[in-house]
């Protein structure tokens, strides 16, 4: 029993898997900024595709 303790120590020193983590996270950042930016932009550009589309039917 007493070597496990040390093991154990040990086991949580290792940075193996560590930047596989990092990548996740920096992931799931980058995909919660990106739905954030589509949430903030998609009415805006929904108004605009309609004027555009109002204002080429109306020229026709």
């Amino acid at each position: 029993m007493k070597t496990s303790a040390p093991n154990f120590i040990q086991e949580l020193a290792e940075e193996d898997g560590v930047a596989a983590l990092e990548y996740g996270l920096l992931a799931a950042l980058i995909v919660v900024a990106m739905i954030g930016a589509v949430s903030a932009t998609g009415t805006s550009l929904l108004d605009l595709y309609n004027h555009w589309t109002a204002t080429v039917i109306a020229a026709l």
